[in-house]
């Protein structure tokens, strides 16, 4: 097999393309935040954002490529049949991948800009802040005993992210303080993933890998994924207020409400019987849950404001 066809292969296990879908959502919803924040015009996208899209894509790209270089030697021990792991594809292939991701990354920010500004100020707090996440903020040892800690230090990567997007959508302009909103969505959205990611079926604990379930107990990490969507579906709702001047609808509320009862009681079935079955149910109801978060201001961003499509 050739090594495009490994990386690609490396890229559904570890990378799926569909993940797609969300950081669309992800990009439009931050860039399109930015300019309802810093105007009243409406709403603008053109082709300049389908660079931007692949751009923001990068970051998670690079993010993921960076946690396989810090976590390579563990996972040989914990996952030896792994794309990486087995030898199809080497660090070195992911190097030259990060570094284009970063490129590009870097590049966009700073077309942005026209030279060096904001973005690419913002972009370079994103770029610092996954540099000492892959070094593990030089104390990793400390960190990986501390899983909470562990987790928040992590997850404060998305609260960057989503500045970065927002300055690119201000073009320069000044935000509101409802961004934060927006940033707190991020940070509490991330921190729903991690928990549900690392919260595993009975049968595939193991001492060597992070275990959420392990640390918490199943009702435990059950009630931690109910608040930390919940807060997150109150972060929704604070964007929308902010989106849309005079009371919304009450039905502005029910998708994100909806969602995250959905997965209430998906984490209830998981702490009664965790199993790979209702593990995989929870990452399933947990994406979309998240997905809806951000779907939601963006849909009433779109429909208060209007958007036009330019070249």
């Amino acid at each position: 097999m050739t090594s495009a066809t490994n990386l690609w292969a490396w890229a559904e296990e570890r990378f799926p393309p569909a993940q797609g879908i969300f950081v669309a959502v992800l990009f439009t919803t931050g860039v399109l935040y930015g300019q309802f924040l810093s105007s009243s015009d409406t709403l603008v996208m053109g082709l300049v954002d389908v660079l931007g899209f692949i751009s923001c894509w990068a970051v998670f790209l690079m993010l993921r490529i960076f946690d396989e270089h810090k976590d390579y030697v563990q996972d040989l021990h914990n996952y030896p049949d792994r794309v990486l792991q087995s030898g199809r594809i080497t660090l070195g292939h992911l190097k030259i991948l990060g570094l284009m991701a970063i490129l590009l990354q870097a590049g966009y920010s700073m077309t942005c800009d026209n030279g060096a500004g904001m973005v690419t100020f913002y972009w370079l707090m994103v770029f610092g802040w996954s540099l000492l996440m892959s070094a593990e903020f030089f104390v990793p040892r400390w960190l990986n005993s501390h899983l909470a800690v562990y987790a928040t230090s992590h997850m404060l990567v998305m609260p960057l992210i989503m500045a970065w997007l927002m300055r690119i959508g201000a073009s320069g302009s000044t935000l509101t303080a409802a961004a934060w909103w927006l940033v707190l969505l991020a940070f509490f959205a991330g921190c729903t993933y991690e928990l549900t990611r690392k919260a595993w079926g009975a049968e595939e604990e193991r001492d060597s890998v992070a275990s959420y379930a392990r640390l918490l107990g199943t009702n435990g990490v059950a009630i931690a994924i109910m608040t930390t969507l919940g807060v997150t579906v109150l972060a929704s709702t604070g964007m929308v207020l902010a989106i849309i001047p005079s009371t919304p609808g009450w039905g502005w509320y029910a998708a994100p409400v909806s969602g995250w009862l959905a997965v209430v009681v998906a984490v209830i079935r998981y702490a009664k019987l965790p199993t790979v079955k209702t593990r995989k149910n929870n990452e399933i109801m947990v994406g979309l849950g998240m997905l809806i978060t951000y779907a939601t201001p963006l849909t009433a961003m779109i429909a208060y404001r209007g958007i036009s499509w330019t070249l």
